[in-house]
């Protein structure tokens, strides 16, 4: 207040229509500079860099797949396509994942391949950790000018095979054990003979050390030593399309006692084995002296089958 007070009329006149003016032609300019440009602004978790480009030197990118969900394990890919393929070689092309600061660099698993019309990314034996979202970015002239849409991966694995086991410390005691799955969130029911046991069931879950899921059922049933049960272990996932299932039938017999026939049996038969080998072995050592002993007491004139006559004859001289 005491600053325009201070000035007189015709300073403050200046001082407006200076202001004016100034504004007027940085609105024209941007007015024309709007016009005839094209803005792109390219973002990281760090920082953020402007570019403006020529409107015939805009690139278009379009991603493909634009979201694909694949099983652990397998393999992926992801492609880029520029609509000025005839400028292919002023660009350089790169993909980055949303989240992370360093651009994707080509290894082992991760492999970029550039053609003439279009450039992709292939993720070998992907993983849990490979879940996200891939972009594909052209810097033209050193700016960063387009980046594609985005591909979004959803990495899944399901919790086959099955399998029921038997615990040997205590007989009334199943498992019903699963492969590691993902995402989380899997329903397991018993059933026995066709039908659905609710009691002594205890279910666990937890995550593993490489983000995916590992649960375990027991059962326990008093009535469990009686042969010919079936027991069935029933397993729902969102991976599944059918539940998948495992089987027990309670064999006929004591396990234990079946195997300490089989250990009895085997016993016997490498005994017999083992008898008969040594009767030979006593056989041919003591041959030798028992022909010596019969031959003795032959003549020349009545040798006894076995014996040559030479030999008697030596032994009766």
């Amino acid at each position: 207040m005491y600053f325009f007070a201070a000035l007189g009329s015709n300073q403050l006149v200046g001082i407006i229509f200076t202001v004016v003016s100034f504004s007027s032609f940085y609105i024209s300019f941007c007015i024309s500079i709007s016009h005839s440009k094209s803005y792109f602004v390219f973002c990281n978790n760090n920082s953020c860099s402007f570019s403006v480009a020529a409107a015939d030197e805009v690139f278009q990118v379009v991603q493909t797949p634009e979201r694909t969900r694949s099983f652990v394990g397998e393999n992926v890919i992801f492609s880029c396509t520029i609509s000025n393929s005839e400028e292919m070689s002023k660009v350089n092309i790169y993909w980055w994942k949303l989240g992370e600061v360093e651009l994707i660099q080509p290894d082992s698993r991760k492999y970029i391949d550039i053609g003439e019309e279009k450039v992709s990314l292939q993720l070998l034996n992907i993983s849990i950790s490979d879940s996200g979202v891939y972009h594909c970015g052209i810097k033209f002239r050193g700016l960063n000018v387009a980046n594609g849409s985005g591909s979004q991966l959803v990495v899944i694995a399901s919790p086959t095979p099955l399998q029921i086991l038997r615990n040997r410390r205590e007989p009334s005691t199943l498992f019903c054990n699963m492969a590691p799955f993902y995402p989380a969130g899997v329903t397991i029911v018993w059933y026995k003979n066709n039908k659905t046991i609710s009691n002594g069931i205890n279910t666990t879950q937890r995550l593993n050390s490489a983000g995916m899921y590992e649960a375990s059922s027991t059962l326990h049933d008093a009535q469990l030593a009686q042969s010919g049960t079936v027991y069935t272990c029933l397993a729902a996932h969102i991976t599944l399309k059918i539940p998948a299932i495992a089987v027990y039938l309670v064999p006929n017999s004591n396990p234990d006692r079946d195997a300490w026939t089989s250990i009895n049996f085997y016993l016997k038969v490498f005994g017999c084995i083992g008898f008969a080998l040594t009767f030979f072995l006593l056989m041919v050592i003591t041959r030798i002296p028992f022909r010596f002993i019969n031959c003795r007491d032959v003549s020349e004139t009545n040798v006894r089958p076995g014996c040559s006559p030479v030999s008697a004859a030596s032994e009766l001289q």
